[in-house]
């Protein structure tokens, strides 16, 4: 069992003493670094109180967890974390917290967190609304049996979990237009899903961008360790084997063999920190950062030609796109933020192989036509991209299930 250490300055209380209806949203687990500027505009809705359950990261996420105090309303709980080898599952002790104390619950749609069906059948007794909120689809049976019955029974499981959580919810937060589709594709009703996207502060990072973008470039270079020419491809985010980092790395090494000056920085945390940095043994030019602070990674993309995720992508994607930064990465299994990805207009999906990635990186590097195109693209998203448009669908989805009775199902 493991438990968050201390609570918020805005902890919940028992007693509701406002009028406004309260919403639990537990999601992740924890409050990660990158979700807690979307929870900060939530506290200033007026209309609902919304109060985050914060607990310990789960084992392996590698979350960045955002330092307290906050300015939203939380409430401390032990998550309680059982692994089976590479799986676990986590229960949350929220059932009679969400009883007693709550109008309304959004919880995250993934499997592991076998809590969750209790809170919403405590909801379905008590006619409170149930929202979940993630892809908005899973993997398919297909791929279970396709693993035998002893590797594909342990998801199978987690299939069926979800499959009886989204069925019985009354509403469902989806990242993008692919899960919206795939859940009226199940035969969820369209009237109670909302397109939420999934972004970055925005707003937040064009006040860093144009505040960095006042300083020379040499000194932005200077204060991040870097030579003061050559191109920069930077990563930043969980260190975990999924996001390949290794490649950068070699890729990096890749140049220096070939007589070219190329650098890298790779910022954040995770498991594979130590085996990163012993890779990179020997190239001066790869440059580590361990702890993600807004100014350093302001100017480590200001001075980037690309951030480069070998592996699955997330939301440095549209964290990227906010500073005008293409996004690079290899075809493969992607997160839902892949969709913000238009090949060719602002990032590039290269080849797999390693030998094909590294040639598609060496013709990027050397076509600053390209790289004028992929900015501009990249550009373009962010503008479409809106951390306001998100708070909105989550109120709106919220009010319309409050104002009409939860199905007892």
């Amino acid at each position: 069992m493991s438990s968050y250490p201390s609570v918020s300055r805005r902890e919940s209380n028992p007693v509701n003493t406002a009028d406004r209806p309260r919403i639990l949203i537990a999601h992740q687990g924890c409050v990660p670094i990158y979700r807690q500027p979307f929870f900060d505009r939530l506290a200033k809705i007026e209309e609902f109180e919304y109060v985050i359950a914060c607990g310990a990261p789960p084992r392996g996420s590698d979350y960045i967890v955002a330092q307290r105090p906050y300015d939203f309303p939380t409430l401390a709980v032990a998550n309680k974390e059982l692994s089976f080898g590479r799986r676990s599952v986590i229960w949350q002790p929220l059932v009679r917290h969400f009883w007693r104390e709550f109008d309304a619950v959004i919880l995250g749609d993934e499997a592991k967190y076998l809590s969750h069906l209790a809170i919403i059948i405590a909801a379905k007794i008590r006619r409170k609304p149930v929202v979940l909120w993630g892809f908005g689809y899973g993997s398919s049976l297909k791929t279970f049996r396709s693993r035998g019955l002893v590797r594909g029974l342990i998801p199978w499981l987690g299939h069926a979990l979800r499959a009886t959580r989204v069925r019985l919810a009354d509403g469902y937060l989806a990242y993008t237009d692919a899960g919206v589709a795939a859940l009226v594709a199940s035969g969820f009703p369209l009237d109670r899903i909302a397109l939420m996207q999934n972004t970055v502060d925005m707003e937040f990072q064009y006040r860093l961008r144009d505040e960095i973008a006042r300083e020379p470039e040499a000194e932005s270079r200077r204060a991040l360790g870097l030579p003061r020419e050559g191109p920069v491809l930077l990563y930043f985010g969980r260190f975990i084997p999924q996001k390949r980092i290794e490649l950068l790395i070699d890729y990096v090494r890749h140049c220096k063999e070939a007589g070219r000056l190329v650098s890298a920085v790779i910022y954040g945390s995770g498991v594979e920190r130590e085996k990163l940095i012993l890779r990179a043994e020997g190239l001066e030019t790869v440059i580590f950062r361990a702890a993600i602070d807004d100014r350093a990674l302001t100017r480590a993309l200001r001075v980037s030609s690309a951030v480069v995720v070998p592996g699955y992508i997330g939301l440095a994607i549209t964290h990227g796109f906010a500073h005008g930064v293409p996004m690079i990465t290899r075809e493969g299994k992607h997160t839902p933020e892949i969709t913000y990805l238009s090949p060719g207009e602002n990032g590039l999906m290269l080849p797999k192989g390693t030998a094909a990635f590294f040639r598609g990186l060496d013709e990027y590097l050397a076509d600053l036509a390209l790289q004028k195109h992929l900015r501009a693209g990249a550009k373009a998203t962010a503008e479409r991209l809106s951390m306001d448009v998100s708070v909105s669908a989550l109120t709106g989805l919220v009010q319309r299930l409050l104002d009409r009775p939860s199905s007892p199902h």
